[in-house]
């Protein structure tokens, strides 16, 4: 099917009421020409949620430690686990199999608030009990590991890492003839392909980045959970039965929170490991998370984020403003004001070459017709950040990928980022085509709007009304929920945020939506 027959297509599916009914979009990636090697130890690949959501024993262990998060409703895309803290991202994960496959594992990002380590949670099938056992697996690395990782999404010297169950500790493990706490021993192993088989990078490191001239080299982190007879540097008051390592040797250190970390060698390839898994970290999205946190944090943006706050309940006119950068890289701010509720993130000014970075209000108040904004982004908001990107591409601005678009709420605060130009540029010329619906011209852009009523803002209603009201909280957790599936559906090549003032730290925590 060709581009044009395929938009015309949507357009006439949205017309008929279908257009969110169909699953959404899965983003598979396989990693290049591994799955085709023989014999290689290890396999893995990015798998989207669609896939993984088939694995019922996977999902129901997924949800039997997390919760909702206050009245977060349950279809709500993350988990938050109250007990560690964490909001553990499920949008895709990263399945890893070992050998012949009797050892798999689901590898998924989480985060904390106010933390920046590198973490994860792995899901590994226990194959004495056919469940998933879950750990927290914390990577510990220098500046420049972290370097490498923020550039590379590669780590090619050796690193230590440490190992929490989620539920318990080490020490509640327990050998089962003597009653001993049991350990465990995590093991680095550097891959590379040959062909269609692999080596052992031998020593520490891979002596190459990946994507460089000689191929590249896979990084994989093997624990073995050890249950000995008899254990005696084991400390029975330490929680996590912390190995005294005076008698370790000198190529193995202690790891955060117990047990041992060395590198490896097909020498020593466990015959059956507990757990195997990679770093898995979201290069752009976190240097996304870090430019967002740079910039609520300027004080003149945040001076006008934490005024728009303060007015949600009181404003309402829709209120915005315009950062733009100066010769030093300074700000200084173009304030934008309307009189209605018409106004929109589409109808900003067109912008300078310095414009960089957009605010607007969304207040929580109605006109004299009844008529209230969303306190989520509006379709508008989608489309002004397309208008945005094209005027900067247009001007051959350099920092064209650099560009914020901020939606102030009840809710807090609300962030578009670029994350696929082409895709954002493609979605923006399509905005202005003109399909005939119902033997009438309509462009896109007056679809999507559609859409977004019928299967965004009617869609709240009908779910508190079924659920006999909602509060003010569920209302909001609702309209973010169907926003998202209605942005995912758009395919517009943008990211998006949210982030909930810390008003212990005064400062903005954001977080990935999609």
């Amino acid at each position: 099917m060709s581009q044009k027959q395929k938009y015309i297509f949507w357009a006439l599916f949205l017309t008929v009421g279908m257009f969110f009914n169909a699953c959404q979009k899965d983003y598979v990636e396989d990693i290049p020409s591994e799955s085709d090697l023989k014999d290689f130890p290890f396999t893995s690949r990015l798998i989207a949620k669609s896939e993984y959501q088939q694995n019922q024993n996977l999902v129901g262990r997924l949800q039997s430690f997390t919760s909702v998060k206050g009245d977060q409703p349950i279809f709500q895309k993350d988990h938050y686990d109250a007990q560690n803290e964490i909001t553990v991202h499920t949008n895709q994960a990263k399945y890893i199999e070992y050998a012949n496959g009797n050892l798999h594992s689901y590898t998924f990002k989480i985060s904390r608030t106010d933390s920046s380590e590198i973490e994860n949670l792995t899901l590994a099938l226990n194959a004495d009990t056919g469940e998933y056992d879950a750990y927290l697996v914390q990577y510990v690395l220098d500046d420049t590991q972290t370097d490498e990782l923020m550039t590379y999404n590669h780590i090619s010297t050796y690193y230590s890492a440490s190992i929490t169950p989620l539920e318990g500790d080490f020490s509640d493990l327990l050998n089962k003839s003597t009653g001993q706490p049991c350990d465990y021993q995590i093991t680095t192993y550097h891959t590379i392909p040959i062909g269609t088989t692999y080596e052992f990078q031998e020593g520490d490191t891979c002596d190459h980045p990946p994507g460089s001239e000689g191929g590249t080299c896979y990084v994989y982190t093997v624990i073995e959970i050890i249950c000995p007879e008899d254990v005696p540097n084991i400390d029975p008051n330490t929680s996590t039965g912390a190995v005294d390592n005076n008698n370790s040797s000198d190529n193995t250190s202690t790891s955060g929170g117990g047990g041992n970390s060395n590198s490896g060698t097909d020498n020593d390839l466990p015959n059956d490991p507990d757990v195997v898994t990679q770093p898995f970290f979201d290069l752009n999205e976190q240097n996304d998370l870090n430019k967002l946190r740079e910039i609520s944090a300027t004080p003149i943006i945040k001076a006008r984020l934490d005024d728009f706050r303060a007015r949600v309940s009181t404003d309402f006119l829709e209120r915005a403003s315009e950062f733009r950068t100066q010769a030093d890289g300074t700000y200084y701010e173009h304030q934008i004001s309307q009189d209605s509720l018409e106004f929109s993130g589409s109808r900003f000014s067109a912008p300078l070459t310095n414009s960089k970075v957009r605010v607007h209000l969304h207040h929580d108040n109605v006109n004299a017709d009844g008529e209230a904004i969303a306190p989520v982004p509006s379709a508008e908001d989608v489309f002004g950040m397309s208008d945005f990107f094209k005027e900067k591409v247009n001007f051959n601005a350099s920092d064209s990928l650099d560009i914020v678009s901020i939606v102030v709420s009840r809710r807090d605060l609300y962030a578009f980022k670029i994350r696929d130009a082409e895709k954002v540029s493609k979605f923006r010329e399509d905005l202005d085509r003109i399909f005939i619906v119902d033997g009438d011209p309509k462009k896109y852009s007056e679809i999507l709007e559609e859409a977004y009523k019928k299967d965004v803002e009617n869609r709240v209603v009908k779910y508190c009304q079924s659920q006999g009201g909602c509060s003010p909280a569920l209302e909001e957790a609702v309209w973010e929920s169907y926003f998202l599936q209605y942005l995912q559906r758009l395919d517009s090549g943008l990211s998006f945020f949210r982030a909930f003032h810390n008003p212990q730290t005064d400062t903005y925590d954001w977080q990935p939506l999609n």
